[in-house]
C-alpha cells in the first residue's frame, strides 16, 4: 500500500491548497490509517483462514480477468449485477466476499485459505466460459490487494458503482436498515414495514452520517484502482435507469466481455423508493434550509 500513500499525501496536499481559503481541512492520516487497519470481513476471514490469506504464486492461476462490482450500500450494484449476468459471460455477481457467506461455502468446500476459497468460487461459478464477478466494498477490494489474490487472474475489471442523488442513497439505505428490506423483486408485493409518516423513526442525523460515510468509500474505491493500476469503469445508477443499461453496455464492450450491439434485457429487480423516500429526503432538506436561517441571523 506504500504507493496508495504516496498518492494520497500527493492529492490531499493539492486539495488543502483550495480547500485552507475556505476554512477546510483534510487528513490524510486518517485515509492511510483507515487502509492499514483490516475491515470486519478480513478481520473474521483471517481467524477463518487461520492467516492463510495470502497468494504467494508467481503466474496467475486464471486465463480469464476477474470482474469487481465495487459498490456503496444502495449504489445500484444489484442492478448491475443483473444486468451483467444476463450477457451470458459472467458467473457469480454476488457478495461472496462476506464472512458468513464465506464461512458457509467453506463448510461445504472444505476450503483452507482465502486463494482456495477464490478458486472455489472460479470453479463453481464460473468456469472455462465465464468469468468470476465479485461483488466489493471499498474495505474487501483493499482485502484482495492486500493478499495478492488479484494475481491470481490474468486481469481485472473494476466496475464502480455510483449515485449522483448521495442524499437519496443515504435516505435508501437508513431506511433498508430500519426494515430490512435490501431487494425488492418484481413478484414481491410484500407491504413495507416502514410506511409513509414513519420519517421520525429514523433521525437525520444518521443521514448525514451516511453520506459522509459513502463519499469517504467512493473515494477510496477510486484511490485503490489508481494506486494499484486497476482498470475501472464508473456506473452511474441515475444514468443506468434512465439508459436501461446502455453505457453499462459499452463498458463492458469497451472490456472485451461483450460484443458491439449487445444490450441487456428488463431486470429482475424493481425500483424500492417510495414515497417514505421523498419525505424523509424533504425533511433533511427543510433541516438544511433552517440551519441557512439560523446562521443569517
Amino acid at each position: 500500500m506504500r504507493r496508495l500513500s504516496r498518492l494520497i499525501q500527493g492529492r490531499l496536499a493539492q486539495g488543502r491548497q483550495g480547500l485552507s481559503k475556505h476554512g477546510g481541512a483534510l487528513s490524510a492520516e486518517g485515509l492511510l490509517e483507515t487502509l492499514a487497519t483490516p475491515g470486519q470481513h478480513e478481520q473474521h476471514l483471517g481467524q477463518l483462514f487461520d492467516g492463510r490469506m495470502r497468494f504467494d504464486g508467481t503466474a496467475p492461476v486464471f486465463a480469464q480477468p476477474l470482474m469487481i462490482v465495487a459498490f456503496t450500500n444502495r449504489s445500484g450494484s444489484n442492478l448491475v449485477c443483473d444486468y451483467v449476468t444476463q450477457s451470458g459471460r459472467v458467473g457469480g455477481a454476488g457478495e461472496f466476499l462476506n464472512h458468513d457467506v464465506v464461512a458457509n461455502r467453506c463448510a461445504e468446500a472444505e476450503s483452507a485459505s482465502l486463494p482456495d476459497y477464490i478458486s472455489h468460487l472460479h470453479q463453481t461459478l464460473a468456469g472455462p466460459q465465464r468469468i468470476l464477478a465479485l461483488k466489493a466494498s471499498w474495505d474487501q477490494l483493499a482485502m484482495l490487494i492486500r493478499h495478492n489474490i488479484l494475481a491470481m487472474f490474468q486481469d481485472v475489471i473494476v466496475l464502480h458503482c455510483t449515485r449522483v442523488d448521495t442524499l437519496g442513497q443515504a435516505v435508501s439505505y437508513a431506511i433498508a436498515l430500519r426494515s430490512g428490506r435490501w431487494l425488492q423483486l418484481r413478484q414481491d408485493v410484500q407491504d413495507d414495514p416502514l410506511e409513509p409518516g414513519d420519517a421520525s423513526a429514523i433521525p437525520l442525523a444518521e443521514i448525514e452520517m451516511q453520506m459522509e460515510v459513502l463519499h469517504r468509500a467512493n473515494l477510496l474505491i477510486r484511490l485503490l484502482c489508481e494506486a494499484h493500476g486497476l482498470r475501472r469503469w464508473e456506473i452511474g445508477y441515475e444514468r443506468l435507469c434512465q439508459d436501461k443499461g446502455a453505457h453499462l453496455a459499452q463498458s463492458l464492450c469497451a472490456a472485451g466481455l461483450v460484443s458491439s450491439g449487445w444490450m441487456p434485457g428488463a431486470p429482475h429487480l424493481e425500483r424500492q423508493a417510495g414515497p417514505l423516500n421523498t419525505e424523509l429526503a424533504s425533511a433533511f432538506l427543510e433541516s438544511l434550509r433552517a440551519a441557512m436561517r439560523t446562521a443569517r441571523e
